[in-house]
């Protein structure tokens, strides 16, 4: 006998012994299924039951025939009861709740046995709420009815959501009954809403929405808006986010299902026009926004963090909005409400900042007489709340990216950009780390930093300008006339209307930026102030002894308006410092201080470049 027959006839042997310990198996089963008569031997069978079909099949049947007469029994108790009229007009004595909390123990012990075995029955609840769903749908089902009307979906929800309330009492008293039986994780209110949405209000909230979306675009605005506001209700007044996660509250803006919004989502024929009037009126709102001096300083802005304009405020509170409206829908519907209506948002925001920056003019030219100061510093004004509103809108979607909606969503992203990276190899560059709004502040931060340059460039040139007179000064004749005024900290008079200016200015940076930004403002506007100072004055000018104390003077005058910033100037800022220093030692000093850098020059190392690198290029005993 070949190998190949042997093989086959042992295969043979087996698929019949297979078979003969099958059915032996389902002769026991159905005698054990037979001899069920309570919930604790039901149970039994439970777990002796394999996982195949037919055994299945049993498991329903033999639940079917142990329920059956409780079920019976519970629907005669609750018609007794007058169920379903409002908890106020049931007849619940007491032998009615004796009554109902034996019968519901029972069927939810029923329901855990064979729903431990991974078989899907109707749960002993869905008997109680089908009352409610035939006397909903008795109301809002026929044509006929004059509750039946696409324009008034508010009226079915409206409706919903009394019962919902009238039910409240009678709900609360099922839960004390299921709460007394072991292992039970049904919540009476979560499963009855369900029944209801599942049943009927989800079905014809869909067949309205696609009856009104190509040929009634307000009405089918309107039932988004009133869907909205009913599933808002859901969860805050009745704790409600879905049948299958309502005991895992890290769960509650997962898909579910059980929110009626997602009638929108699950059909893509819904979900464009949706999004498409979304987008159309969060676009009119943005230009609402831009129309109401947008740029003008938000009067309750009162943290020291962010400094609001009107527009930024009201830009941040759209996008909450658009936020709350999506984030209980499937991560791949979220992501398309912020990239088609918030980034979409913030992008055209930054276009037109970008379009009010390039219209800015240089503030203070100086063919622009004194008596148009005042707009000059209206217009500084102007450009330095672009970039608070800029960083306002940075400071807080840095905040929204640490949210849950939003980190779900970036993580869904990322998983869409993986399997484009299999197609084409590219999707590393589009993923995002940290943020879903990195990008954006990336480009707002870039507008932002501008400004700042262009702003620190305009002051300098208006403080230099209202210098020329100073400038004009020599510094190499220059003595105090006695020795009072010699020990006195004056300043030079012809620097009196610069330092005014520059206190004017730095105050300007203070009421429109936020303290951080105007910090880093003032940084920056010093380090080109300091670079003049050493570029036109000190490093190329010719001082007496008493025109270095004097000018000294007159440097520490601007850096005194400058407290905390002096220090972040760094290498610049010790430069001038040190090259004032050596500018007020006496002649005696500087020749040893030569003499000293002279040795250290011979030894190599470098010791004569020390005064130039500080601008003292050439000093001889006289100067």
């Amino acid at each position: 006998m070949s190998l190949e027959r042997l093989s086959n006839l042992v295969d043979g042997y087996l698929a019949v012994q297979h078979a003969r310990d099958t059915l032996a198996h389902a002769a026991v089963m159905a005698r054990a299924a037979a001899a069920v008569t309570d919930a604790d031997s039901f149970a039994q069978l439970c777990l002796r039951c394999k996982d195949s079909d037919s055994e299945r099949q049993l498991l329903i049947a033999t639940h079917a025939r142990i329920s059956g007469a409780t079920v019976r029994s519970l629907n005669a108790l609750l018609v007794k009861a007058k169920w379903p009229a409002q908890t106020a007009q049931l007849e619940m004595d007491q032998h009615f709740k004796n009554e109902l909390s034996q019968k519901i123990s029972f069927l939810t012990r029923l329901h855990i046995a064979i729903s431990n075995a991974r078989v899907v029955v109707e749960t002993p609840l869905q008997q109680i709420f089908s009352h409610v769903l035939t006397r909903l749908k008795f109301h809002f089902f026929a044509a006929q009815k004059a509750t039946n009307r696409m324009d008034k979906p508010e009226w079915l929800l409206n409706y919903t959501l009394k019962l919902i309330e009238d039910h409240g009492p009678f709900l609360d008293l099922v839960q004390d009954i299921l709460d007394q039986v072991p292992e039970n994780r049904l919540i009476a209110k979560t499963e009855y809403i369900s029944h209801l949405m599942n049943g009927f209000v989800k079905d014809r909230i869909q067949s309205i929405a696609l009856k009104l979306m190509n040929h009634d675009a307000p009405l089918f605005s309107h039932l988004l808006t009133e869907v909205m506001r009913f599933d808002k209700t859901l969860q805050n007044v009745h704790l409600y986010y879905g049948s299958e996660n309502a005991n895992n509250d890290s769960s509650k803006n997962l898909f579910d299902g059980s929110l009626l919004v997602q009638v929108f989502c699950m059909d893509p024929i819904l979900f464009q026009p949706w999004l498409d009037i979304e987008a159309e009126v969060a676009q009119m709102r943005l230009t609402n926004i831009m129309k109401a001096d947008p740029w003008v300083a938000h009067l309750d802005s009162s943290s020291d963090a962010i400094k609001h304009t009107n527009s930024s405020e009201k830009l941040l509170d759209l996008l909450s909005v658009i936020t709350d409206r999506y984030k209980n829908l499937p991560p791949l519907h979220q992501l398309a409400f912020f990239e088609q209506l918030q980034l979409r948002l913030l992008n055209q925001y930054l276009e037109i900042a970008k379009d009010t920056l390039n219209a800015y003019q240089s503030t203070f030219q100086p063919t622009v007489s004194e008596a148009a100061v005042v707009s000059k510093f209206e217009r500084l004004e102007n450009v330095l709340s672009v970039a608070a509103s800029l960083d306002a809108i940075v400071v807080v979607t840095r905040e929204w990216g640490e949210e849950p909606v939003f980190l779900e969503m970036l993580a869904q992203f990322n998983v869409s950009e993986s399997h484009e990276a299999q197609v084409d190899g590219n999707a590393d560059e589009r993923m995002l780390s940290g943020s879903m709004f990195k990008g954006v502040e990336a480009d707002y931060m870039r507008v932002i930093l501008q400004i700042e340059d262009i702003t620190a460039d305009d002051c300098l040139q208006y403080i230099v300008e209202s210098m020329w007179r100073y400038d004009l000064k020599n510094w190499s004749t220059f003595q105090f006339e006695d020795e009072t005024e010699k020990d006195s900290v004056p300043v030079s008079p012809e620097l009196s209307e610069t330092l005014g200016h520059l206190v004017t200015l730095l105050s300007i940076f203070d009421l429109r930026l936020a303290p951080r930004r105007s910090k880093q403002l003032k940084r920056i506007f010093l380090a080109r102030l300091l670079e003049r100072f050493l570029e036109r004055i000190a490093s190329v000018g010719r001082f007496s002894l008493d025109g270095a104390v004097q000018f000294a003077r007159n440097v520490h005058a601007f850096l005194n308006l400058f407290p905390g910033v002096v220090k972040q100037t760094g290498a610049l800022g010790m430069r001038l410092m040190d090259t004032l220093t050596v500018l007020q030692m006496s002649p005696i000093a500087v020749q040893e201080l030569r003499q000293v850098l002279a040795r250290a020059e011979s030894a190599g190392a470098g010791g004569e470049q020390v005064l130039v690198g500080m601008g003292i290029l050439c000093l001889t005993a006289e100067q």
